[in-house]
């Protein structure tokens, strides 16, 4: 899945950013060898910033087709819902359950199509597709208030997963970001090294900074 590439990925920068503090003491004499490991560890953040891209955008493209889902399932309801209150017994024709039935369920089973095809894996994603397949299992029940009931809290409870885990992914993208940002940043002060206390010290406060954004992402 994208989202255990991306891990592969993070853990190698993970340990190339770990590798490299580990030469503060000697980067007097082993600042092209902290530079070379920093140089590993921004390419491989480079690789999983552009998988998270694609995980962006495949969460994109799963909201737009929930909210397609929802403002269907709106509709198809009011209209059956409208069918029921004019109707003698009360329900409305099989018909017209039908017809809701068929377009709602190629919703649903686009959806699904879309989860599957994201290579998205997590909790949260689990929940959406969780709540996705049993939509597609009760649609056919659109034809009684109850059924109405369970797939317009389906569709939102979806929205609401999707929202979340939206979210989520943004939050652990700006991480991401800084994360790249701080190995450039000790990179370039590696590979420029001078002796002296003050640019040690320059080097260590980067590096605190650089463990904490790691510590963040890991933690995320």
């Amino acid at each position: 899945s994208l989202s255990d590439v991306q891990t592969e990925a993070l853990m190698a920068a993970a340990t190339d950013v770990e590798d490299a503090i580990t030469y503060v003491d000697t980067i007097e004499t082993d600042n092209a060898a902290a530079a070379d490991l920093l140089q590993d560890a921004a390419d491989n953040l480079a690789e999983a910033i552009s998988y998270q891209t694609q995980i962006d955008s495949s969460l994109s493209t799963l909201s737009t087709l929930a909210q397609e889902l929802s403002s269907e399932t709106a509709n198809q309801c009011s209209m059956l819902q409208n069918e029921a209150d004019m109707s003698e017994d009360g329900m409305p024709s099989d018909e017209s359950i039908a017809d809701a039935v068929t377009t709602l369920s190629q919703l649903i089973n686009n959806f699904i199509d879309e989860i599957n095809s994201s290579m998205i894996t997590a909790p949260g994603m689990d929940n959406v597709r969780d709540l996705a397949q049993s939509l597609a299992d009760g649609v056919g029940g659109i034809g009684t208030d109850e059924g109405r009931s369970f797939m317009l809290y389906g569709t939102s409870d979806i929205i609401n997963e999707l929202y979340a885990l939206s979210s989520t992914q943004t939050s652990m993208a700006a991480t991401l970001t800084d994360l790249k940002t701080g190995t450039d940043e000790l990179r370039a002060k590696a590979a420029e090294w001078k002796t002296s206390e003050a640019a040690k010290q320059d080097v260590i406060t980067a590096i605190d900074e650089l463990e904490k954004s790691l510590n963040e992402y890991k933690a995320a």
